[in-house]
């Protein structure tokens, strides 16, 4: 669960790189399996995850956009730190 917030600058039908941020909890679940046996550590962890990204217009409505989004969730308790890339690619609606 996040709490996200971004700025685009330029203006509306041009080109638009962006920049963004979220906060909040992500849940985490850690298995560790040996042999036969498995154990599972599910913790609630503290989470950032700053963006950058463009806006391409395709026309007046659409826009392909690209993105990158770094995730970090803290350490919990007994778990780890955690922290992944995201490659995003789609398309806006405005």
């Amino acid at each position: 669960m996040m709490v996200t917030g971004y700025y685009h600058f330029g203006e509306d039908g041009e080109f638009r790189p962006y920049i963004g941020t979220g906060i909040g909890v992500a849940n985490m679940i850690q298995r560790t399996d040996l042999g036969l046996f498995s154990s599972d550590n599910n913790t609630w962890n503290f989470a950032m995850t700053p963006e950058v990204g463009v806006l391409i217009p395709i026309n007046f409505n659409t826009a392909l956009t690209a993105a990158v989004t770094y995730n970090w969730a803290l350490k919990a308790n007994d778990s780890i730190t955690y922290s992944w890339l995201t490659f995003k690619v789609g398309f806006a609606f405005m």
